[in-house]
């Protein structure tokens, strides 16, 4: 599930992952036409008023008083970062589009890569980035900045920008299209729209998992007692994880994982099944919980 608010709405709440959206964004040009209020918060009145027009001819006598607004405009920033970077359980990031009018000391994307550029431990810097699998999908254009921070290990990590954006692979988009088209299926709804390189291997694919004997019994429904898919779930380290598909044959409860490729690959994939039989057993405490790997060659692997 994915929240959007503003970083004053998020007070008080906390996600694993918090991404703070056009962080490099330049403030707003002032227009001018505005009152000039000086009042301390201990004072019976104002020390001074006065209207403004063009911000460009504020004149000197009211130099201090736009000084001091300033400063206190730039804590009240310092504060707002602090407030996003802080909601933030296991990754921060924070993400914008470089900008001519913005000055470097100005938006928080700044602020943060100043803060990286100035550190001394080369952990802090990118050093760690290749044990961080989660943070490889993160990338940026030649336009485009972000800035990764595991705050569970380690201090702000500065992933920088890259000058082609990575798209996903082809495994992956296909994978997508075959989740979306077993789905649609096993749920009785429309076909998907397929990619038009897709629109005969995602079908062949789904034929041969579907049609094969033994796997008959997780898709039709007059074999199994329920089943579901696409189950989102958050785990008790805080990290998210998707079922592909559950099924409930009466004896036991199956995970089901589908995967591009063959079974030569299964080895690879055991902890991440491992992790969904918790989560299940957790819903289901006392139920034997069983899960198995799916292969798009039509192949399955039986891991628990």
């Amino acid at each position: 599930r994915v929240r959007i608010m503003t970083i004053h709405g998020a007070k008080g709440l906390e996600s694993p992952i918090v991404w703070l959206l056009d962080a490099n964004a330049a403030e707003a040009r002032k227009s001018g036409y505005d009152v000039v209020l000086e009042w301390p918060a201990d004072a019976d009145a104002p020390k001074h008023f006065s209207l403004m027009g063009s911000y460009g001819r504020r004149g000197r006598a009211r130099k201090h008083i736009f000084e001091s607004e300033e400063l206190a405009a730039r804590r009240e920033n310092l504060n707002l970062l602090y407030v996003a970077l802080t909601r933030a359980e296991q990754i921060f990031i924070a993400s914008g589009i470089e900008s001519r009018r913005t000055a470097p000391e100005e938006s928080p994307y700044q602020k943060l890569a100043r803060a990286l550029n100035g550190g001394s431990d080369e952990k802090s810097h990118g050093a760690v980035f290749g044990d961080m699998p989660y943070a490889k999908e993160i990338c940026s254009d030649e336009s485009e900045q972000t800035v990764v921070a595991p705050l569970a290990r380690q201090p702000l990590l500065n992933v920088g920008t890259r000058r082609e954006r990575l798209s996903d692979s082809v495994g992956q988009a296909f994978g997508r299209q075959l989740h979306a088209w077993l789905e649609a299926v096993t749920q009785g709804l429309p076909q998907p729209k397929l990619m038009p390189e897709f629109a005969r291997t995602v079908p062949q694919a789904a034929r041969r998992i579907l049609d094969k004997p033994d796997l008959k019994r997780f898709f039709d429904p007059a074999q199994y007692v329920q089943a579901g898919n696409e189950l989102s779930f958050v785990g008790g380290d805080g990290l998210t994880g998707r079922i592909d598909r559950w099924v409930d044959t009466g004896d036991a409860l199956w995970v089901l994982d589908y995967k591009s490729g063959n079974a030569d690959s299964a080895a690879q994939y055991r902890e991440q099944l491992a992790v969904y039989v918790r989560a299940m057993q957790a819903v289901w405490p006392g139920r034997v919980i069983k899960s198995m790997l799916i292969f798009t060659d039509g192949n399955e692997i039986v891991l628990d």
